[in-house]
């Protein structure tokens, strides 16, 4: 409106782009059941969307980002072990969405992996925190034909950390610890734990090593 009273308008129309979504699948798991070395595995994106456009592009890849193939349902064939294979999908305003699926080819005669968590652990919690970090031990662990995937540290069924020795932080307390471990192949193993985080003295309280009566 200007100083006499007249006034106009005009509209604008304001696109705002959400990003697609990727879906690289459920994780595979196939025998290799003619003993050939080798599966054909059909890869799946189409629970991929694009809530406001299409998607013009599928690429999966592996290890070292090489692309093994495109489009939304491609065939290929995998060796005999684990493989990690990434989607990623592009749409038609060139934005970009990654997934991830394990795709395990497992020879008929693999063996288990034997699961090691190690000693019972007591710890104080010497600054008064509530708290301590503790240092896991996995790495006793062993595969008899094969090798170690993936370490998976647990509690109450909700993983608390990974890898063959995590520093995880605790609270005071008891914490019965599950250790699982996949191998190459799938096949899986689990052991157990103690972890025991003891209150620091108070006053004079005290036992003989430094812990609260």
């Amino acid at each position: 409106t200007d100083d006499d009273g007249i006034s106009s308008s005009d509209d604008i129309v304001i696109k705002v782009h959400q990003n697609p979504i990727a879906n690289a699948g459920e994780d595979v798991l196939i025998v290799d059941s003619d003993e050939n070395g080798s599966e054909d595995v059909t890869l799946d994106g189409s629970g991929s969307t694009d809530p406001y456009g299409s998607i013009i592009f599928y690429s999966w890849t592996v290890e070292e980002d090489m692309e093994i193939a495109t489009g939304v349902n491609p065939l290929t064939s995998f060796s005999v072990g684990t493989h990690i294979v990434t989607l990623q999908i592009t749409d038609d305003d060139g934005a970009i969405a990654i997934d991830e699926v394990k795709i395990i080819i497992a020879s008929p005669d693999n063996e288990a992996p034997l699961a090691e968590a190690g000693e019972d652990i007591e710890q104080v919690d010497a600054d008064g925190s509530d708290s301590e970090i503790v240092s896991l031990d996995g790495s006793s662990s062993s595969d008899p034909d094969g090798s170690i995937f993936s370490y998976s540290w647990l509690e109450d069924d909700i993983e608390i950390g990974s890898g063959e020795m995590p520093d995880i932080l605790f609270s005071a307390g008891m914490h019965e610890v599950v250790l699982l471990v996949s191998d190459n192949e799938g096949a899986t193993d689990s052991d157990t734990l103690i972890v025991n985080i003891l209150p620091a003295c108070v006053f004079e309280a005290c036992t003989g090593d430094f812990t609260a009566i």
